[in-house]
């Protein structure tokens, strides 16, 4: 799946308005220059001299670092500077300057306003002015997707070009869907016509396109299945891409090992190998070709060639759960995140997760979480957690929550006489998944 720029933008006007942007209440300087350029795509610059970098059509986002303040020559700078971006006709300049550097505004407004009395004002660089402190991150992000939906939507008629390597991976694949449909012979000949050795088993990865599809879906998918094979080419890492459903790539790398001990073999190295390889992928692309956003699982075994939709099923059932894992967590910010997915990553929360949004649940949060907004216990969730994860060590339940030993003994004698069961063994268990089933729901 290639990119291409042509017919694709937003007015200057419309990429203002986007909420990201228009926050950070930007000046116009220039009006002249107008909002109806069209920005193709957006930079985070900090370079004298940028042109040679761009294209054309982009917004450049910037805080002007090597103009200082202890520069005579602040104005002569910065009109060559946009003399710079002139001659390749970027969409426009936004920069950020603060308070503390009111030599380089003054410098700003003094060339924005000679450019206004030029005959070619309306043909310069719109320049625009954050005179708070702007997050380039939420601007550039807010764009980005902005302009690959668009992207996406403009390929959507057109059916993707999917490598025949990944054709012939994914015919395989379904080929052997159906139990004793493929001769064991004929299998392993078609998997060693791909490049893998006879015998192997396999190792499957699953990469999962979280979210719902649409019409960019397939687009998505051959982009994915190429960058993963492009990746694996480039590490020399013998694996097989194909396609294991609408949303589901399956990766199975071959093994002439068969290891018991997978979290610590060279085959679940060799996968961490590929998937950091693909997240370097990813950034190396980040600005002209992303990759779509995707989740990799494991299975946790090995599986013969003709038993592999057993390990695919695995893998895929692990990055669904990863999936609503790390949906229900997005409001609690970053976390680090697993190369790829395995059971061990997910523990309870990957089964809690499935539960999590189903109604049959309430009658369970209602009998351990309602006692604890009735019983006027403060920080009575701290204290649950902090007995499960001291395994009811007071002293350590103290110290952590801060309180006095007496304080927090009147307060747990409290919280078990509301709830009418103990602060202890499967009792608190079952009140800690309440809890994690209640953040998994929100």
């Amino acid at each position: 799946m290639t990119f291409s720029s042509e017919g694709v933008g937003l007015s200057l006007q419309e990429a203002l308005s986007l909420p990201a942007v228009a926050r950070q209440n930007p000046e116009l300087l220039t009006p002249s220059s107008g909002l109806d350029r069209t920005v193709r795509w957006v930079h985070i610059i900090g370079q004298d001299r940028p042109a040679h970098l761009l294209q054309g059509g982009e917004l450049v986002l910037s805080t002007l670092p090597r103009m200082t303040e202890d520069r005579p020559d602040l104005a002569h700078v910065l009109g060559d500077y946009l003399a710079d971006l002139d001659s390749v006709g970027v969409s426009a300049l936004a920069v950020e300057v603060l308070e503390n550097r009111p030599k380089l505004r003054r410098a700003l407004d003094t060339v924005a306003a000679e450019r206004e009395t030029l005959s070619c004002a309306a043909e310069l660089t719109p320049i625009l002015l954050f005179s708070r402190v702007a997050r380039f991150i939420d601007i550039t992000q807010a764009l980005h997707h902005e302009l690959v939906a668009q992207q996406l939507v403009n390929h959507r008629s057109a059916a993707p070009a999917w490598d025949p390597i990944i054709s012939a991976t994914t015919n395989l694949l379904n080929d052997l869907a159906a139990p004793g449909s493929l001769p064991a012979a004929e299998a392993q000949e078609r998997a060693s016509a791909l490049g893998m050795p006879r015998n192997a088993a396999y190792f499957p990865l699953s990469a999962l396109l979280p979210g719902s599809p649409d019409e960019s879906t397939e687009h998505q998918l051959s982009d994915l299945a190429s960058a993963v094979r492009e990746t694996a080419a480039q590490l020399r890492i013998p694996a097989l891409v194909g396609v294991a459903g609408q949303q589901q790539l399956a990766v199975l790398l071959p093994a002439q090992e068969r290891s018991t001990d997978l979290p610590g073999s060279a085959m679940a190295q060799t996968a961490r190998r590929l998937c950091r390889g693909l997240e370097t992928t990813a950034e190396r692309r980040r600005t002209q070709q992303p990759l779509p956003r995707h989740l990799l699982a494991s299975s946790e075994r090995l599986s013969p060639l003709l038993d592999i939709w057993s390990g695919i099923n695995e893998a895929a059932a692990i990055a669904r759960s990863a999936e609503l894992v790390t949906q229900t967590e997005a409001d609690q910010g970053p976390a680090p995140r697993p190369h790829y997915w395995t059971a061990d990553h997910l523990g309870m929360d990957g089964l809690l997760a499935h539960l999590a949004k189903d109604p049959q649940t309430a009658w369970f949060l209602r009998r351990y979480l309602d006692p604890l907004d009735t019983s006027e216990v403060p920080e009575a969730k701290e204290i649950i957690r902090a007995a499960l994860n001291t395994g009811g060590n007071k002293a350590q339940m103290a110290r952590d929550l801060q309180l006095s030993r007496p304080t927090l003994y009147a307060r747990i004698d409290r919280l078990e006489r509301a709830l009418g069961i103990p602060l202890k063994g499967e009792s608190l268990a079952l009140l800690y998944m309440a809890l994690r089933l209640e953040a998994l729901s929100r």
